[in-house]
């Protein structure tokens, strides 16, 4: 039931007193009172009532809860003007366990002979023999400061080198007949002489007890017009060059260096490092230059598309932690399954639909019983 002011004041006009009033409205005095003081009309109903209470209820609680974060902003304010307790201090500590690492590096595509004029990859690369021999040099002295630097957090004693193919460029495509520096068979001697060179730095400054050189062959070195799946080692100038300074070594009896020259497109390493309770035994590295399997034009996604596929695949015949390749000209260290090696030779007019990648060659140092760690 409502009532208007009007109303309301109609009837105490009537009626002279207010319960009279309410009396002859059939209402509460305190909902004449309301009717009085409002500019429309009185509900006695009880929802409108109830509705009334619980928004007061409300507004009650988000005052209360403001109030608290005021409050707890204010003690957090007043605490910063408090005395400042000093932080749990760490104290040095030498670790007990004793840590062994070997360093690995990794070579691949020198193309050696062949020349790149700045003026045919927009400025962007230059190549040639001299500049080649300057590379392989600077990538020895590297190797040997970076394992100079890591001795001081663990202890090296051996090094392994791996050449992953396409040290020499060959006479493959057209354009390299007549723009290398000298045919197949000059070149083949010119990397004998720049591993030669690279691996007496290492074994010299290197302070190693003992050096193991793995190697593949590449696509370029080929001395036949296709590809072989069968016997593909024995028709590759790599092949005959590693021969060549593996006899140097044992000529002049250097001990401390090993060689397993690999006669397949896959070279596996077996190591006594990284050994925990998955790898009892530890790790195993699979070596390739790259050509037959992992292939790659440039599609989106990138190169860990084709590689993980092949990977995958390889696995299911003699699985590897690690498989490192070359041959793609880019460097990619997807080290739970894959460590994709760049080119030293850099950008090429041929590398011109590709992404820009700067000379580079790779190293890696794996650790007694944490596996990889640089």
């Amino acid at each position: 039931m409502t009532i208007t002011k009007k109303q309301a004041e109609e009837a105490i006009a009537k009626h002279k007193s207010k319960r009279a009033a309410a009396k002859s409205l059939n209402v509460h005095t305190d909902t004449l009172e309301r009717a009085l003081t409002s500019t429309g009309t009185a509900d006695i109903g009880t929802g409108s009532l109830r509705r009334q209470l619980e928004s007061e209820k409300t507004l009650r609680k988000q005052v209360e809860e403001a109030f608290e974060s005021y409050r707890a902003a204010h003690d957090f304010i007043d605490s910063l003007s408090k005395t400042y307790e000093e932080p749990t201090v760490i104290v040095p500590r030498e670790s007990r366990r004793v840590s062994e690492s070997m360093p690995w590096l990794f070579n691949a595509d020198w193309h050696s002979f062949e020349q790149v004029k700045p003026e045919e990859v927009n400025g962007l690369n230059e190549f040639n023999p001299v500049i080649c021999r300057d590379s392989v040099e600077t990538t020895a002295r590297f190797f040997v400061k970076q394992t100079n630097a890591c001795r001081n957090i663990t202890t090296i004693n051996e090094a392994g080198i791996a050449y992953l193919g396409d040290l020499m460029s060959g006479q493959l495509w057209p354009d390299q007949i007549e723009g290398n520096a000298g045919t197949p068979l000059e070149e083949a001697l010119f990397v004998v002489d720049l591993v030669i060179s690279q691996l007496s730095y290492i074994l010299k400054y290197g302070n190693f007890t003992k050096l193991y050189v793995y190697t593949v062959d590449g696509n370029h070195s080929r001395i036949t017009d296709k590809k072989r799946k069968a016997n593909r080692a024995h028709h590759s100038l790599e092949w005959l060059i590693f021969q060549f300074v593996k006899r140097h070594f044992e000529h002049i009896r250097e001990r401390r260096i090993v060689f397993n020259i690999g006669v397949s497109i896959h070279n596996y390493i077996e190591m006594q490092y990284g050994v925990d309770k998955r790898h009892p035994a530890g790790l195993v590295w699979r070596l390739t230059h790259g050509d037959e399997g992992i292939n790659y034009k440039g599609g989106v996604g990138g190169i860990s598309v084709p590689a993980n596929r092949q990977i995958r695949q390889w696995n299911e015949g003699r699985k590897a932690d690690l498989t490192v390749f070359g041959h793609l000209h880019t460097a990619e260290p997807n080290l739970r399954r894959y460590l994709a090696v760049s080119s030293l030779i850099g950008m090429t007019p041929n590398g011109l639909r590709f992404e820009y990648e700067p000379p580079t060659q790779a190293m890696l140092t794996v650790e007694k019983q944490k596996g990889i760690t640089g």
